[in-house]
């Protein structure tokens, strides 16, 4: 059957639409012609007549409309999805070994939620994931609320990609399926972190008729790759198929079946190429984000909801596998000194019960719930200060193997993971009977996994340049996989010992004379180093418009106290226009704390708010005086411009700039 494909003549919209099977011959000199517009602009080629109203058809598939000869856009023919792997069925098997629920950290950014395993729920015939008030939370956190995510343990590259859902009508929120990886995964026996690969599905609560479909290659994707795709229904209504080809060389995006819309590989344009996890999640988005999404207020049952997901790609590697390649500790030759067990005390959360033998614990616990609960042992100072090895026994008494994350803690910052989160494990190395285990230098902690029934010696390498404060163990609390666990374990064994040829110290360097800021935004504006602590970033832009759009740079309260001015340059690299800004400075309750700004070309624009430009081709050094702690920037380029009787906002700008230097001093 033949598909009847119609399109309205734009260049006409404002006349009445009528349909025309033939045109009747015209009369041009003493030639006779048939009116043709392959130009599109609403007059006849031969002519130059006004051509008559009429609809685009394309019934012989030539690209061209049957009537007037106007190039058309062909219709998408690529084969139907072929995901036939069903990773979850929910309709069928409610929670899943292959899908577990993320717990107990927020993405940031544009993120205002936590990830919470109480906000995903398996009812009659799908999986739901809500929002919740976070009581704990706060928008300068990004956690004001409680989200529900979820995620595969495997990672899948190319492939056919399908979910059945339904997005919830909310304002303000998300529901998402896509596949995606990042610097925080490693790809098995790489010491190279992964780039920012995604493909997206998302729906918008304040819309949920359109649909929109992005993808990131290396971070680059917010501003640059977005499409809104018109679906004619109500998604939120009803259970509906949506999915994506990825393919090397281009993506293809599926409604119910039928292909919607496509991207294709070219030397500027690079398709994603990581194999990533799948996720599903629903969120909420903070100020940053109102503009995409709309304000969020009041959380209800309202929910994005699941019924399966399938695929084609096969499983690239587990979770269990990623990893950079992991050191042992250098033991050779080291004498360790055993520790007197009497004299250790420990502190537990209330989930464990700890039971002290003679020369060792017993730790029970019952339907744990993990949220990084642990037990402390304590009185081991001097000996822990004065070596960097720390060794002990671990012996599983029950039926299931055991996870323990262990932490040598320091009463000082080591490292900050993530804005205002500040880690205080010394950690550099470890294994387990011998064998390399994971050390997580970005959060803290070395993995170890205890076989029901077995003993391991497990030695851990610390950095003990950092005052000493206590021992960690995490026991079955730190796993992220949604479930309840139960256990028996025995610790002991305690000894320490001084290897001097040790690792790398996880100490940071001491600091630049300059500051590093993250900046991210969620509109036009093209980021080199989107969502990355740096000195010096570059942004490209184009399509800007009047509509106050922005970029966010994320600070570091602690760089700020204290301080009353922040610095920093702007390079121009236009060499034909002039670049203008609006700067805020936020406090942590959103509040702007500019009191004065001084550059070359710099103003007040006498409502509260600060201005400056940087002329065509020129680096300026930009100086403003705050009154409070900060936690972000927002720069508005070239989006608050006011044109006289441009009151709809049609002059846009495009511009490329660096910005570096960032410093905050106190000037009396």
């Amino acid at each position: 059957m033949k598909r009847k494909f119609v399109y309205s003549l734009t260049a006409m919209a404002a006349a009445t639409v009528m349909t025309f099977g033939v045109f009747s011959l015209a009369a041009c000199g003493d030639k006779l012609h048939t009116h043709i517009d392959e130009d599109g602009n609403g007059k006849c080629d031969i002519c130059d007549e006004d051509m008559p109203a009429h609809t685009h058809t394309d019934e012989d598939g030539d690209g061209k409309c049957d009537i007037c000869k106007a190039e058309m856009e062909k219709p998408l023919t690529d084969e139907p999805l072929n995901a036939t792997t069903v990773i979850a069925d929910f309709t069928a098997e409610g929670e899943n070994e292959e899908i577990y629920a993320s717990d107990g950290w927020s993405n940031m950014g544009s993120f205002n939620c936590e990830w919470d395993t109480g906000r995903v729920a398996f009812e009659d015939g799908y999986a739901k994931l809500t929002i919740a008030e976070n009581p704990d939370g706060s928008e300068a956190d990004c956690n004001e609320y409680f989200g529900g995510e979820m995620r595969t343990r495997g990672y899948y590259g190319y492939g056919d990609y399908e979910v059945s859902m339904k997005p919830a009508k909310k304002v303000g929120t998300a529901s998402t399926f896509f596949v995606c990886t990042g610097d925080y995964d490693y790809q098995p026996g790489s010491s190279t972190p992964n780039p920012w690969d995604e493909v997206d599905i998302e729906f918008l609560g304040q819309d949920t008729t359109k649909v929109q479909f992005n993808y990131f290659v290396n971070g680059v994707g917010t501003g640059v790759h977005e499409y809104v795709y018109d679906l004619g229904f109500d998604a939120s209504e009803d259970f509906h198929t949506y999915g994506f080809r990825w393919a090397e060389d281009h993506i293809t995006w599926f409604v119910d079946g039928e292909p919607v819309y496509r991207v294709d590989a070219s030397a500027d344009n690079p398709m994603p190429s990581t194999a990533g996890r799948m996720l599903m999640n629903y969120w909420c988005g903070n100020s940053k984000g109102y503009g995409w999404m709309g304000q969020y207020s009041d959380p209800g049952d309202e929910g994005a909801e699941y019924q399966w997901i399938k695929t084609s790609a096969a499983k690239a590697y587990d979770e269990s596998e990623a990893g950079p390649p992991a050191e042992t500790p250098d033991i050779e030759g080291v004498d360790f000194t055993d520790v007197d067990m009497s004299a250790v005390g420990a502190a537990s959360d209330a989930v464990y019960a700890v039971t002290k033998a003679e020369d060792a614990f017993n730790v029970t616990y019952a339907d744990l719930a993990g949220n990084y609960q642990n037990v402390a042992f304590t009185g081991m100072d001097t000996l822990a200060q004065a070596n960097n090895l720390f060794r002990a026994e671990i012996t599983n008494n029950g039926e299931q193997a055991v996870g323990v994350r262990i932490d040598v803690m320091s009463t000082e910052e080591v490292n900050e993971p993530a804005p205002d989160q500040f880690m205080y494990v010394t950690n550099l190395l470890a294994m387990q009977d011998g064998v390399a285990v994971t050390t997580d230098l970005e959060w803290g902690g070395s993995l170890f996994t205890v076989e029901a029934g077995a003993t391991v010696e497990i030695v851990i390498e610390y950095d003990n340049s950092y005052p000493y404060s206590n021992i960690q163990f995490m026991i079955d609390s730190h796993l992220a996989d949604g479930l309840t666990h139960s256990g028996n374990v025995t610790i002991g064994g305690f000894a320490f010992g001084a290897n001097d040829n040790a690792s790398t110290e996880v100490r940071p360097p001491e600091p630049s004379e300059n500051s590093m800021i993250s900046f991210s935004t969620d509109h036009e504006y093209v980021i080199s180093e989107a969502g990355v602590p740096s000195e010096e970033v570059n942004i490209t832009y184009s399509g800007v418009k009047n509509d106050y759009h922005c970029v966010y740079g994320a600070i570091t309260t602690a760089d700020t106290q204290g301080k009353n001015t922040f610095t920093f340059t702007v390079v121009n690299n236009s060499a034909d226009k002039p670049v203008e800004f609006r700067i805020d400075l936020q406090n942590a309750s959103g509040t702007n704390v500019v009191t004065a700004i001084s550059s070359p070309a710099s103003w007040s624009g006498g409502d509260g708010n600060f201005y400056f430009r940087v002329a065509a081709g020129a680096t300026e050094t930009i100086t403003v005086t705050f009154s409070d702690s900060l936690t972000g920037v927002l720069l508005y380029i070239d989006s608050t411009i006011y044109i006289e009787g441009d009151d709809a906002h049609t002059t846009t700008y495009s511009g490329d700039i660096t910005l570096k230097d960032f410093k905050f001093t106190n000037v009396a």
